[in-house]
């Protein structure tokens, strides 16, 4: 029942959105306001998130020699005893890099991170799209950096918000399918593994960037948007998520949301007390972080407090701040506040009142959900796989995951390069085509009707030739040489290798080390037992696993290693799954190339 209510939640228009929505003024709180002066610059500091007894936050560094921009990195500042933090670091070597790094989040137990950063390689435009990582922590070091899943080389992932028990994630993406700019997504975890972002849909997302999700309490999900009528560029709103239900949309009112950007909210435990970026005026630089304290709980209900008379709004702005060009001389005390106001309202109910819309009345959903659980409608997808230039691509792998649940399923294309399904109505799909040679891509569809549609995949093919010649212990490496590794043994849920005492692996590193114009492919290969689909999870993951090794076991810049997983697809013998073969047999397909693709010269002899 929910679930078909929720898919009809969001078919709501943006008028009715507009007409629904409603400012949150805190009831008969006072409300506090400073710039975090210890930690803000004349540039950026932006987007902090709690961590142990401090905050991760954004902060722009200068650019090298070679590129005057400056580039964004991670970083911690405890708060002190009057709540302000104070003494920033670098937050982690392992994680911060040459490129961006962006919005972080932590669960509960801050044994993982989830964060944005740059992906390592650019796409067919020439530019580098934003992913969504996660690192795990062992003892005070970060290790075990994995590419999520959904991220993509032709859009973006950002933002990352995760639950306490990190088994949902939300995020900000302008992967296709969504309402314009960048919407906010919610992704769960289907076992160990992540399903199928679904788009909160136009409640939450605008025709303008919608972004800087933040979950509070797993109840409350706070982000910032340009598309809805606020104050002026981004503003921060608020709505109730509990179990995935909307409920109505709630803007923060003139205390928090000025006449510039105002995103990256944050509210502590406690509900009193919190973060907040802006470019306000009055601020450092380009973006500040400042903190905020309110006498009441956030969420405060009229049962909470007395009965508060009419609306009025006070405000007192004192000038303790210094202007821009004073930041280097003087610095404002920590105890007063530079904005103070006083609000005297009866918060609206955070129980959901939207209601359902009148050509949806609530037994008409009950009975369309008794009808659907009988005979599911569906919209036939007739699709064609090819490559840039218009050629077919046959006998290739389809794999089609829906955002309404159930487990991925594969087609395989004709000698035309088509392929045909019929796929239930209002759930969005991510139907994705693979080959041997070509790199893997996919798209997001969305069935709305059971109208017949139609989409087409194209498939570019990958940097290497595939059949290079396996380098022999007596060879020279150059550029296309082959080095085989095996008896490697992963622990998939760790992210890590079980050991790491492989000879041929260990000798990788040195070479990488000694000669550091080469740059090379890990290239995984798996046998044909199981699923296709899952196959080729597994020789990501596994080609993940060695590059995250000799990244961080050898200090090899990650630019210089491409991860490449290639699942069943290019068999080294006759065990296809369709006859009988030994363990040992399909052994012999379970295996680890290490391509070079990039060398000055030669290296003597893999043997040394």
């Amino acid at each position: 029942m929910r679930e078909t209510l929720f898919l009809f939640l969001l078919l709501f228009s943006y008028s009715f959105l507009l007409a629904q929505s409603s400012n949150l003024v805190l009831p008969n709180s006072e409300v506090n306001i400073y710039n975090a002066y210890r930690i803000n610059s004349n540039e950026y500091e932006f987007s902090p998130t709690y961590y142990q007894d401090g905050i991760v936050y954004i902060a722009a560094q200068k650019g090298d020699a070679k590129n005057a921009l400056p580039f964004f990195e991670l970083y911690y500042a405890p708060l002190a005893e009057d709540g302000m933090p104070s003494n920033h670091r670098p937050f982690s070597n392992p994680l911060n890099s040459l490129q961006h790094e962006g919005q972080a989040s932590f669960p509960a137990d801050s044994k993982l991170i989830y964060y944005t950063g740059n992906s390592q390689t650019k796409n067919k435009q020439g530019r580098y799209t934003m992913k969504i990582y996660e690192a795990r922590k062992e003892g005070d070091t970060w290790k075990h950096i994995v590419d999520l899943p959904f991220n993509s080389e032709t859009y973006s992932n950002r933002h990352p918000a995760i639950s306490k028990d990190a088994q949902t994630l939300y995020f900000a993406s302008d992967m296709p399918g969504g309402f314009g700019g960048s919407d906010i997504y919610v992704v769960k975890k289907e076992g160990t593994y992540w399903g199928v972002p679904k788009n909160l849909g136009t409640q939450v997302n605008t025709a303008e960037n919608d972004a800087f999700p933040f979950i509070y309490q797993d109840q409350y999900l706070f982000f910032s948007s340009k598309g809805h009528t606020g104050n002026g560029d981004y503003d921060i709103y608020a709505i109730d998520i509990e179990d995935d239900l909307l409920g109505s949309l709630i803007h923060l009112d003139t205390t928090f949301n000025s006449a510039s950007a105002d995103f990256g909210f944050i509210l502590d435990d406690s509900g009193k007390s919190g973060f907040f970026s802006s470019d306000r005026v009055g601020g450092f630089g380009k973006d500040d972080i400042y903190l905020f304290e309110i006498s009441q709980d956030f969420f405060a209900t009229p049962n909470d407090i007395q009965e508060a008379p009419e609306f009025t709004l006070t405000t007192v702005t004192e000038e303790v701040i210094p202007q821009k060009a004073m930041v280097d001389t003087i610095q404002p005390p920590a105890a007063t506040p530079i904005e103070t106001v006083v609000s005297e309202e009866k918060k609206p109910s955070a129980q959901r009142n939207t209601p359902v819309p009148s050509e949806f009345p609530i037994a008409d959903v009950a009975q369309q959900e008794i009808l659907t659980a009988k005979s599911v409608p569906c919209a036939t997808i007739n699709g064609t796989l090819s490559t840039a230039s218009g050629k077919p691509l046959a006998n290739a792998a389809i794999t089609v995951r829906s955002s309404c649940g159930g487990l991925p399923f594969t087609l395989t294309t004709n000698d035309l390069g088509a392929f045909e399904s019929c796929l239930p109505t209002h759930c969005q799909y991510i139907i994705a085509g693979e080959k041997a040679g070509f790199q893997q891509n996919d798209v997001m569809v969305e069935i709305k009707s059971a109208n017949a549609i139609s989409t087409n995949l194209t498939l570019t093919p990958i940097n290497h030739t595939p059949n290079f010649p396996t380098a022999q212990l007596t060879d020279d490496l150059t550029v296309g040489s082959i080095i085989e590794i095996r008896s490697l043994a992963y622990d998939l849920e760790k992210g890590i290798l079980l050991s790491t005492e492989n000879y041929d692996l260990n000798k990788l590193i040195t070479l990488l080390q000694n000669h550091p114009s080469l740059s090379i492919e890990v290239v995984e290969h798996t046998d044909a037992r199981g699923s296709a689909y899952y196959n080729y999870e597994l020789s990501q993951a596994r080609a993940g696993i060695i590059k995250n090794h000799l990244v961080q076991q050898g200090r090899i810049a990650p630019k210089r290693i491409k991860a490449i997983g290639m699942g069943e697809q290019q068999l080294s013998n006759h065990c296809n799954g369709s006859v009988p073969c030994s363990d040992e047999e399909h052994q012999q397909n379970r295996r680890t190339e290490i391509r070079i693709t990039k060398l000055n010269g030669r290296i003597a002899a893999w043997n040394g």
